[in-house]
């Protein structure tokens, strides 16, 4: 897979193009996404719940769907599956589907940044990594952040994100979610870039990056 440049297009139907890094720093995921409010701010969290929140929550959650067995490629397919937010900010999916354009800028980011990983770590298969689909904790983690986060009544959250996940799944990624809205979003960021540097170099397949994410998800919830 080849970096591409993704664009929009102007309402004269000029290409606007979107910058790249060529390297995955944290500052860039980091700084970027923990400055995004999730649902554009509204929320009753002690601190502004952000996209970085979120996207960590995500990862966390792909783990116990994977029945704790620790699965590199889906975990980092869950921490990375709103990096095309870093462009625009959290836009609702609605929204999304009116400007078709949206999606397929973020769906370039994404692929962009795969590349990016691949030259980051070793054994990645960019092309398969690219495609790993995070719907199922995605969506989950709306159904739990509307009630956490947006503060809605079970009875609205129920009719609007409705879910057919096992309540002790359902119970798990509450969990996640009231951690994650009271870690201080400066605490979250060091242990995510102490993380990010530790893994440089690994391998996905070996025992060492697993030790890693275990270690990353402990200073999390711990």
């Amino acid at each position: 897979m080849e970096l591409t440049a993704p664009y929009v297009l102007d309402s004269d139907g000029r290409r606007i193009g979107v910058q790249l890094s060529h390297t995955p720093t944290t500052a860039q995921f980091t700084k970027r996404l923990q400055n995004t409010a999730r649902f554009n701010g509204l929320g009753m969290s002690p601190h502004q719940y952000s996209v970085f929140d979120h996207s960590i929550a995500a990862a966390i959650l792909q783990l116990r769907i994977d029945r704790g067995k620790i699965r590199p490629i889906p975990f980092f397919a869950a921490l990375f599956h709103e990096v095309g937010e870093v462009v625009w900010g959290d836009i609702p999916t609605p929204f999304k589907r009116l400007c078709p354009q949206i999606a397929k800028v973020e769906r370039a980011i994404y692929q962009n940044l795969w590349v990016n990983i691949g030259r980051y770590l070793k054994g990645v298969d960019v092309e398969i990594a690219a495609r790993v689909d995070c719907k199922r904790v995605d969506s989950l983690l709306c159904y739990v952040e509307a009630e956490r986060v947006l503060g809605l009544l079970p009875s609205i959250r129920d009719s609007d994100f409705a879910t057919d996940e096992p309540p002790e799944v359902v119970r798990y990624a509450e969990t996640i979610v009231d951690a994650m809205i009271h870690v201080h979003p400066d605490r979250s960021a060091r242990v995510f870039s102490r993380f990010w540097h530790a893994c440089k170099g690994l391998d996905v397949r070996g025992n060492p990056i697993k030790n890693r994410i275990r270690q990353f998800v402990n200073g999390i919830l711990t």
